[in-house]
């Protein structure tokens, strides 16, 4: 968005989720930008205040990013609406757009499969964070320098699998883990690194905005991903100099070339 916004001839606005310490990083940037809710089905209020914020702007392009932002966003004669998929989701939440937007071959593809129109999907991936940053002091979090440092980053979600680095941990003795992120299998994550006997090698480190600094001071990143549309942390890694090991999922598993895609004139830019 903030890339898009240095362009002249593009007046845009993003309606985010309302972090914050995202919120304010775009404003930052010189981003005009709001925060909504994005709630569930329930969640009235919120999607009609994100509706008439939307009209006010009066956009002639909006492009949503995942489930909530383009389910509460019509289909309207007075701008066009592209959806923007980072994963494998159900098309039922995406079936009312005018173009598309896969972050890889592969969930073009199932975009393509779904049935939607091949010639109004276009590729576009994520790009990674390359802002030159200083490596954390080794001992951070309690942590002993003398051991191999593991870092895994995402959301604590069943998709990322961190149970399964957890199981492989326990039979990598003095290695010690940084697990970034937070989810709702945030309990059960805990619970298992528990019964495991880990929690002397493993910190769980919340929702961090400093992945790039982790990525380099440890000695190792891991992706240990069940299902990954792209793995954007992945080019992060390796634009850092951080060593990788990732699963054979989805994204990682192939590259990703880059592809340009011209713009129309205003935009906004939905996401949850």
């Amino acid at each position: 968005m903030a890339g898009l916004n240095e362009r002249p001839e593009l007046e845009v606005n993003a309606f985010i989720r309302n972090h914050a310490h995202r919120v304010e990083a775009l404003r930052q940037s010189g981003v005009t930008t709001q925060g909504f809710r994005f709630g569930g089905k329930l969640d009235v209020l919120g999607r009609r205040a994100y509706r008439q914020a939307l009209d006010a702007f009066e956009p002639e392009v909006v492009m949503t990013w995942m489930n909530r932002a383009s389910i509460s966003t019509p289909k309207s004669n007075r701008y066009l609406l592209v959806n923007r998929l980072g994963h494998y989701y159900n098309l039922k939440y995406y079936r009312h757009a005018d173009y598309w937007v896969g972050i890889s071959k592969g969930i073009c593809k199932h975009l393509i499969d779904g049935g939607i129109p091949a010639d109004r999907v276009v590729q576009i991936p994520n790009f990674a964070d390359e802002t030159p940053v200083e490596p954390l002091p080794r001992d951070s979090f309690d942590t002993p320098t003398d051991r191999p440092l593991i870092l895994a980053a995402g959301r604590l979600h069943v998709n990322k699998a961190f149970d399964v680095l957890l199981h492989a941990l326990a039979d990598l003795p003095d290695v010690m883990l940084w697990l970034a992120g937070s989810g709702p299998e945030e309990t059960s994550l805990k619970a298992l690194c528990s019964q495991l006997g880990l929690d002397e090698r493993v910190r769980f480190l919340g929702w961090r905005d400093d992945v790039t600094t982790l990525m380099r001071t440890a000695d190792l990143f891991v992706c240990p991903s069940r299902h990954e549309g792209l793995g954007s942390i992945v080019m992060e890694s390796w634009a850092h100099g951080c060593p990788i090991v990732a699963t054979n999922s989805q994204g990682p598993a192939k590259s990703s070339p880059m592809v340009s895609a011209d713009s129309s004139p205003r935009w906004t830019t939905p996401a949850h």
